[in-house]
Parts: C-alpha cells; sequence; structure tokens
C-alpha cells in the first residue's frame, strides 16, 4: 500500500473512540426482522433519510457503495473497529452525493459465518462507521451486510444482486436512477444483475484488473472522491440514464 493511501479519519483514533448513544443506535434486522435466518442483515443509522424523510433527495434514487476498498481499507476480515482506516477520497466523495441520492452501503461479511466475528462485531463496526461518517457529514443511509461463506451460493452475497433487490424492495428504490461504485468485479456484476445503469469500478491492491476487461464497468477511477465526481458529471450531461 502506498504510502499516503490510507487515512485516520479526520486524525479519530478509533481505540479512544466514544460515540454518543444517538449515533450508536439504530435498527438492525434481517429480511424476515430477526437475525437467525440467512438473509442479509440490515442497519439503518438512527440518522438515515429512510427513517426521518427523503424531501432531500429527488425521487428514490441511490448510489449504492462496496465497504471495503472503496471506502474503508480492505484489511482482509476486518473483525475489529481497531482496524477502520477510512480511505483518502472517501468522506469527500461521500458528500458530494449525499444532496443527491441516498447512500446505502451493500458488503461481503464472510468474516461472520467462518467463526472470526460474531453478528454483534460487525453490529458495532457499522455503528461506530456510522456515526464517524455522520459526523462528517457523509452518514450512509442504510447498510446491508451478506454474513454468508461463499459456498453457501446465497442470493445475497455479490456478485448475486440480492442486497440490491432488496433495497430496492423494502424501500422503493430507483434502480434505473441508482449507481454503483466498488473495487471489485463483483460489485459490479451485482450492479449489472440488478439493471443499475452505472456502475464505476475503484481501483484498489486487491482490484482484478484483468478481469475487468470482460466485465467492462462505466468507469475505471482511483477513489470514491473520483467516482463520486464521474456520477455528478454523468448526472448534470444527462448521461446514464439519471434523467426521466
Amino acid at each position: 500500500m502506498s504510502a499516503g493511501h490510507m487515512v485516520l479519519t479526520s486524525g479519530i483514533n478509533f481505540k479512544e473512540l466514544s460515540i454518543s448513544k444517538e449515533l450508536r443506535a439504530g435498527v438492525f434486522l434481517n429480511a424476515s426482522g430477526n437475525r437467525t435466518d440467512r438473509h442479509s442483515i440490515l442497519y439503518l443509522p438512527p440518522h438515515s433519510r429512510l427513517i426521518t424523510s427523503k424531501e432531500n433527495v429527488r425521487g428514490n434514487r441511490a448510489v449504492f457503495l462496496d465497504r471495503d476498498g472503496t471506502i474503508v481499507e480492505d484489511v482482509g476480515y476486518l473483525t475489529s473497529v481497531l482496524k477502520l482506516n477510512i480511505l483518502k477520497g472517501s468522506i469527500e466523495g461521500i458528500r458530494l452525493l449525499r444532496d443527491h441520492f441516498l447512500i446505502i452501503l451493500v458488503t461481503n461479511q464472510s468474516a461472520v459465518d467462518r467463526g472470526l466475528m460474531s453478528l454483534d462485531d460487525l453490529m458495532e463496526i457499522h455503528q461506530i462507521l456510522a456515526g464517524v461518517l455522520q459526523r462528517e457529514g457523509a452518514g450512509p443511509d442504510a447498510i446491508y451486510s451478506c454474513p454468508h461463506l461463499p459456498e453457501i451460493q446465497c442470493y445475497c452475497r455479490k456478485p448475486q444482486p440480492g442486497m440490491v433487490m432488496r433495497a430496492h424492495n423494502e424501500f422503493s428504490i430507483d434502480l434505473g436512477h441508482s449507481s454503483l461504485i466498488g473495487d471489485n468485479i463483483s460489485d459490479i456484476i451485482a450492479g449489472q444483475r440488478a439493471k443499475i445503469p452505472v456502475t464505476i469500478l475503484v481501483r484498489s491492491p486487491k482490484t482484478d484488473l484483468i478481469n475487468s476487461l470482460s466485465v467492462k464497468p462505466t468507469h475505471t477511477v482511483d477513489n470514491l472522491f473520483e467516482a463520486s465526481k464521474c456520477i455528478l458529471t454523468m448526472e448534470d450531461s444527462g448521461i446514464g440514464n439519471f434523467v426521466g
């Protein structure tokens, strides 16, 4: 990893971080309303506009964001908040998008089924991450997680589009006027399977650029900030089916 590629958000020491109850609160549930079935896990932060209001977002459009390698450093298995490093450009990029789109994270987290972390650990990481992003003006509206192993072949694990489709079904997200950003080919495939018109690949140390030649994302960029600028440029130009 090149020097300066990662930044600890605004100099925050996650080990000493104390977040208010308001930032740590929220709603966790899976597709059937409990935590036992094999479904994706949904976290709605307390600041989510899906809970409060969508008045400031035109339509029900969303930008779907991968987590590891796109917003935060991909450390293999992020099993503790102490491993959280928010990537340079992530906060600025989400800020750009928030005035125009709902922000929904969709992330594969097989560390849960591998026994490397508990579901409670995952919840804590997402509470902390959402709270920190919110304090920086970049709070997500929802975080969907697939906790399953690849061999389970569930519908929610990317490259399957299950998490995206669940957001569409639960919150009437207009996928035809939405976009998706991720650093993995599986992210791009999930977006394309969900018929999202704009998919942007962010280069990371784990990005498979060779296989990306056959998948063909809309754009390939260096970070989330650049991806966000691409989306807004396309919107201003009426490109990418954003105007309808």
